[in-house]
């Protein structure tokens, strides 16, 4: 388990550490040159694009806070194929953000200093945040939060300067009036620009109280990029124009235009801050991805291994740290933004869909605190919309979206395919063989659990396991006891036999709810379960008024016989009326295990 170190403030820092970057102060002037003044508009509608993602990743932190972000929700929801792709995917997306916002970092660098070391910059920076996020973990989200508080204050003193000092000559100089092809295509191209602000729910395992911190975070870093990121480029167009179109930084042109030298080299150096929180929050998300990842067998699993002092996972950070800082010296900027806007569309699509399935699965155990609004209608209206924004970037993208389906297809099959057995969410939809379960049940289920401070023990474990037998007659004791002992050797079953039925007979009636059963809590050695459902009763036994509606019978290191403790329990009506009528009205296994689980805790 990775440390839960990370706030408020962390959470909102990395959402909007990782969101502004070079999509603010680059990009700007690429999109201008397409939409005009509208690209004021096309950033309005890319920030509103992003929302529907932003519901759907809060309601899976709050009930999965698990590493991995959109990857999770995908693979437990959709299955493990379109997990690997979703995962590879974000991860990419996560990666060539990174990589830009390094390739970013020597650039500007390099325009402050006049000299020609913008690949060493970028090779260095990457090193040093990878050598930050392995030696201190607890250091990352504090070196955030003070970069981007610095950051919000300048851009937030260049919006007000423009709105003070500025003309608006620059709205009256535009006057270009672009078509729709256009303005979606601007729309599209901009929404890297938002990319990184969803990422944060990749360290939600780290993330303390994470039922209540990430939905406020990610709502407030959202609110914050949407209106920082609309009111700098207005301010930005207000103030340059049709010049904005030729401009390789247009903010801290227009901050050169309002303040002179010292007003490009402030907005220079909050450009530099931007790009190294991109990168440091890129890499961190990023490589939480890949333990996910390698937790479920998609990725080899020495990279989800957790250094246990550091609470990190180091060889994830080296790899992910690593390849971003060779992607940004040697890969052209250009052909880093039009795949990573290409993989954030195409994830955001899988996360629409993953979201939209899991909530209309019938998933038991599924209890998110906090719940997207509008379930029904705004992942297919999110998706139909990500769709018109890739189509209309023109065929480059979709080549690159049919190139990782390619690749993620591959990997599943000759890597993922045996190794993985998981049952999705998607197929509870259509009812599953009797005695199959969903994986995300029994996740879900313990992450509950820990929600609630309940830890999972060694009998959590064994009823998880045990075989469950459901008998609708009413059985002779022997009958039940042959029942109950299926499978043991058969000097184990006539012990086992032997203990029930003397407990039967005394009418020992140990509610297996309780935690005092005798030698069972605490629990701290392996346990073998037998369930037997009772719906008709044993046949009296004695003088017992009231028959057991169940037998629980559990084995203690069974490997060693000489060694081995039997506990039973008959469960009856005498001892808890409203338990007996839940565990004679279950419909399904699964219930009845729940019913023991939290059954158990309550009393």
């Amino acid at each position: 388990m990775l440390r839960r170190h990370l706030g408020l403030f962390g959470v909102v820092a990395l959402a909007v550490g990782g969101a502004i970057s070079s999509g603010l102060f680059v990009l700007p002037a690429l999109a201008y040159a397409q939409a005009g003044p509208l690209v004021i508009a096309c950033y309005g509608l890319a920030a509103l694009l992003v929302l529907p993602v932003v519901f759907a990743k809060a309601e899976l932190a709050t009930a999965l806070p698990r590493s991995g972000g959109g990857y999770l929700l995908v693979e437990r929801s959709l299955g493990p194929l379109a997990g690997t792709l979703m995962g590879f995917a974000e991860i990419f997306a996560i990666l060539l953000k990174s990589a830009f916002a390094l390739a970013g970092i020597g650039l500007v660098v390099r325009e402050l200093t006049h000299l020609p070391i913008e690949s060493a910059v970028a090779a260095t920076t990457g090193v040093c945040l990878t050598a930050l996020m392995v030696l201190r973990p607890g250091g990352t989200g504090r070196f955030q939060i003070g970069l981007v508080a610095v950051m919000l204050l300048i851009l937030t003193g260049f919006v007000l300067c423009a709105a003070a000092l500025g003309s608006g000559a620059g709205f009256q100089a535009a006057g270009r009036n672009p078509d729709l092809h256009a303005f979606l295509s601007t729309t599209g191209a901009v929404f890297v620009a938002f990319a990184g602000l969803t990422k944060v729910i990749a360290v939600s395992e780290e993330v303390a109280e994470p039922r209540r911190t990430i939905p406020k975070g990610l709502i407030l870093a959202w609110a914050a990029v949407a209106l920082i990121q609309t009111a700098c480029v207005a301010a930005a167009v207000a103030i340059q124009g049709d010049a904005m179109a030729s401009s390789r930084q247009p903010l801290a042109d227009a901050a050169r235009t309002l303040g002179g030298l010292p007003g490009y080299a402030i907005l220079q150096c909050c450009a530099l801050l931007a790009m190294v929180t991109t990168a440091n929050g890129g890499l961190l998300a990023a490589s939480r991805s890949v333990v996910a990842m390698a937790r479920d067998d998609v990725l080899p699993r020495s990279l989800g291994q957790v250094h246990p002092r550091r609470h990190t996972p180091v060889a994830a950070v080296l790899l992910i740290g690593l390849s971003a800082t060779a992607l940004a010296t040697f890969v052209p900027l250009q052909l880093l933004v039009k795949a990573a806007s290409t993989l954030v569309l195409l994830a955001f699509i899988a996360i629409e869909a993953g979201s939209w399935v899991l909530r209309r699965s019938g998933i038991r155990n599924y209890y998110p605190s906090f719940h997207a609004p509008a379930h029904s209608w705004l992942p297919p209206l999110a998706i139909a919309c990500y769709l018109v924004l890739i189509l209309d970037m023109g065929s480059g993208p979709i080549l690159i979206a049919s190139s990782l389906v390619s690749f993620a297809f591959l990997w599943f099959l000759f890597f993922v395919r045996r190794r993985v057995r998981r049952i999705s969410a998607l197929k509870t939809r259509g009812g599953l063989h009797p005695g199959a379960r969903a994986d995300l049940e029994v996740e879900l289920k313990r992450i509950g659990f820990e929600r609630e401070g309940r830890p999972w023990d060694a009998l959590d474990e064994a009823i998880e396991r045990a075989q469950i037998h459901d008998c609708t007659e009413e059985l002779e004791l022997a009958q039940a006891l042959s029942i109950l002992t299926d499978g043991l050797s058969a000097e184990l079953a006539d012990r086992a036999a032997a203990q029930v039925a003397q407990a039967l007979e005394a009418r020992a009636e140990v509610p297996v709810v309780s935690v005092c059963i005798p030698g069972i809590a605490p629990i701290e050695t392996e346990l073998l379960a037998s369930i037997l459902r009772l719906r008709s009763g044993l046949r009296r036994i004695g003088d017992e008024a009231e028959p057991p509606v169940g037998i629980l019978l559990l084995i203690a290191r069974p490997s060693q016989l000489d060694d081995v403790r039997l506990e039973i329990a008959a469960l009856s009506r005498s001892w808890d009326r409203t338990f007996a009528e839940a565990w004679l009205a279950a419909s399904s296994h699964d219930a009845l295990r729940d019913l023991l689980h939290w059954t158990r805790r309550r009393r």
